[in-house]
Order: C-alpha cells, then structure tokens, then sequence
C-alpha cells in the first residue's frame, strides 16, 4: 500500500485487509511523508503483520503527472520490501471485497497474474456502478500501450513477475501499467476474474482518478520510450521466469 495523507479513509481499508491475512503474511505500507494523521492511525492498529516504510516524498516537479510520478515511487519502495509469493497491490483510500484474497490467491495457483474487476462508490460507501468490463485489457501489446488500461488497485501477481519488474524504469508515470504490459510483452496473459473484489471509491482527492490532460505529444513521446523500455526489460535482464506460464486463457 502506497500512502500520503490519507487519514481519512485508511482505517477502513487496513480493516478490510487484515482480516483476510493469515498470521505469516504481511501488510506493507509505504508513507510519503504525511503530513496529517494517517502514520498515527496504522500505528494505533497495533497489528504485527503491519510494516511502515517510510518514503521521501519526491517533491521533483515534473512539468506533466507529476502526482503520478510520486504515487509510482511511492508503490515502488512498498514493494521493495515485499517478502511474499504472492503481491496484491492497494490504495489507501478503497475497501476490499471480504473473499478478495482468497480468490485472488486461488488463481495465482495457476496463473501468474491475475486481475479483478471493481464496484465504484462514494465517498459515503454508495455503490455508484458494479465495473465489470472497464479498464478494458485486450491483451494485445499495442492496443494496450496506447489505452494504458491498468489499475494496481485490481491487481495480484507472483513474486517472479514482482522480480522482473523492480527497478522501475526513470521515468515511469504509473506502476501499474508498467507491471501489466511488462507481463505481456513475457508473453503472460492476464486471468481476469468476472467478479468484482473491491469497492473503489470515488472522492476528490483520487490521484489515479482524475483527468489526463497530457498533451498528445507527450502522450506519444512517452508510450514510445515506455515499449523500448519494456523491450530492453525483457532482452536485457537475463531474467529466468520459471512458474509463468504464457498459454493461459483470458477470462472476461
């Protein structure tokens, strides 16, 4: 879990998660450096299976998603830390669905990264629609580099998958679809689950939600250094992926 500032709704979403884990896994929470009362309220949880990290925050001020730039290495340094075979990705700010774990981690038996879909709510909890079928992954490289179609926030992957990954390239706008098109061009096709396993909630501090204003240039220039960067990823890294297969089915 990447985290900043967000007092507000992460107790509810550190409950809805601890109370799937089993004793030996772990809840990683990286903090950016808040400034209100969100590194007091985890420590009040006083949960072992909890580990803060903290995360300078990168106050570098990228001329465009500056905010995504922070969350993505914010997400990286949680994940640097992760000791688990199987990695699920969270915001702060969402509330998982009470059998998410446990399905999710049913299909990463025999799949190597998996993805589930998401019921939308408000900032009270009122369910505003059930997204089954968006972002929609198509599984062709191309397609899926344009539409940048990924949400961490719906993801689960294996630990050789988490190895391939890290280091993020410089530059990296979003994690998660770093992590997803690195998955394809291996030759990994995404298992997606049909049932929704996470209420994500809409209000109006939401990073991952707000408009994409990007210039179409940049857009271009930067989907074109992103497909090189996966290239070199995976031509480059003399990367042994043992448990993946490449022939699974997609499920939607």
């Amino acid at each position: 879990m990447a985290a900043y500032n967000g007092a507000k709704y992460i107790r509810k979403q550190i409950d809805s998660i601890l109370c799937q884990l089993g004793k030996d896994d772990e809840l990683i929470i990286s903090d950016d450096n808040s400034s209100d009362d969100t590194v007091k309220i985890i420590r009040n949880i006083n949960d072992k299976r909890i580990k803060i990290i903290s995360h300078l925050r990168n106050n570098i001020n990228n001329h465009y998603s500056n905010n995504h730039y922070m969350v993505t290495s914010n997400f990286e340094n949680a994940l640097s830390y992760a000791n688990g075979d199987y990695i699920f990705l969270s915001d702060q700010d969402d509330i998982w669905h009470p059998e998410r774990i446990a399905l999710m981690s049913k299909a990463l038996e025999t799949h190597p990264i998996v993805y589930a879909p998401f019921t939308m709510i408000d900032e009270n909890e009122h369910e505003i629609t059930t997204n089954q079928k968006y972002p929609h992954i198509t599984g062709n490289l191309f397609r899926d580099l344009i539409t940048q179609p990924y949400f961490g926030c719906c993801m689960a992957f294996r630990r050789s998958l988490l190895n391939v990954a890290l280091p993020f390239p410089k530059g990296t706008i979003t994690h998660d679809n770093w992590i997803g098109l690195l998955a394809e061009i291996l030759g990994v096709k995404i298992h997606i689950l049909e049932t929704p396993l996470l209420y994500y909630r809409i209000h109006s501090n939401n990073v991952s939600h707000r408009i994409n204003s990007n210039p179409l240039l940049f857009k271009i220039y930067y989907r074109i250094k992103q497909l090189l960067q996966l290239y070199n990823r995976k031509y480059h890294s003399n990367i042994i992926l043992p448990d993946f297969q490449t022939d699974t089915i997609m499920a939607v």
